[in-house]
């Protein structure tokens, strides 16, 4: 159960963080405090950070001799 706990914590992090940067950039071009192209810039490149943080790490710890 600890190992369990232990290992859900930087997913869910990643999530919550992931999930209020979002939503608060969403909010400021709603209310137009931001404008759409900085938000593109801003949205584009915290998904785009996600993904190389997530699927680079499982690519990065393969052992390239296949052992």
């Amino acid at each position: 159960m600890l190992k369990l706990i232990s290992d859900s914590v930087r997913p869910i992090l990643t999530y919550v963080f992931a999930t209020m940067y979002i939503a608060v950039s969403t909010w400021g071009v709603a209310i137009g405090k931001i404008e759409f192209a900085m938000y593109f810039a801003q949205i584009g490149t915290m998904v785009g950070m996600m993904i190389s943080f997530w699927f680079g790490e499982k690519s990065a710890l393969k052992d390239p001799r296949g052992e």
